[in-house]
């Protein structure tokens, strides 16, 4: 298993354009130690990170996964096309020594993340189980606050709509609806309603929005 930074960015690169399902994750497994069964990882995308673990999920192309963080997928999770998940590698430099940041990545049972959307891992984001991260263009930032207070939390059953915003150390509950183009600003430990508006607020409480869906084709 390959230690060096850049060398692992072009080992990365090169697997990523390679023609085969079977012949990304197999490289994948042996030359970065990622744990990966039964998985479909899509041409162009990228994974280059501390360590990987992906079981019965589906990553679809043109993905960039870059950065000291750690990354994990449960069962039936899915990711769609074109999403960047980064953490900066100056985390690790030694000037930022004395910050503690978490650098890690959940995506927990029937999750799904759809197109072109942007994830700052200096921090934990944590996506709930059967949750949407869906439509286009949201963004979730960890960065600028060390350890715990820089976790983004989302539960179980919920719908994220598209250019949606969300800063370090916000959270939603179980079963709530974020409207299109909001911005969480913190934590709402409500389940079962929507939050909409900038910055956001609950806006209608008892709501029960429930995932059902089957997993996106590439």
């Amino acid at each position: 298993m390959f230690k060096n930074r850049k060398l692992r960015i072009i080992l990365a690169h090169t697997i990523a354009y390679l023609p085969t399902n079977i012949l990304r994750c197999s490289l994948y497994k042996v030359l970065f130690g990622y744990d990966i069964k039964q998985t479909f990882i899509g041409w162009k995308t990228i994974i280059v990170v501390d360590s990987a673990k992906l079981e019965s999920c589906k990553i679809g192309r043109g993905n960039r996964f870059s950065g000291p963080f750690k990354f994990v997928m449960e069962a039936n999770a899915s990711i769609d096309r074109n999403n960047v998940f980064e953490c900066g590698w100056w985390v690790s430099e030694p000037q930022h020594a004395s910050t503690i940041y978490s650098r890690s990545l959940l995506l927990k049972e029937n999750s799904l993340i759809t197109s072109s959307h942007y994830f700052d891992l200096a921090g934990t984001i944590e996506i709930g189980r059967s949750t949407w991260i869906a439509g286009l263009h949201s963004q979730f930032w960890t960065h600028g606050a060390g350890s715990t207070k820089s976790t983004i939390f989302i539960g179980d059953d919920c719908y994220i709509g598209s250019a949606a915003r969300f800063i370090p150390g916000s959270a939603i509950g179980n079963r709530c609806l974020v409207a299109m183009s909001s911005t969480i600003t913190k934590n709402f430990n409500n389940d079962e309603c929507v939050i909409a508006g900038i910055p956001a607020n609950i806006k209608k409480s008892d709501y029960y929005w429930r995932a059902n869906r089957s997993v996106p084709k590439n």
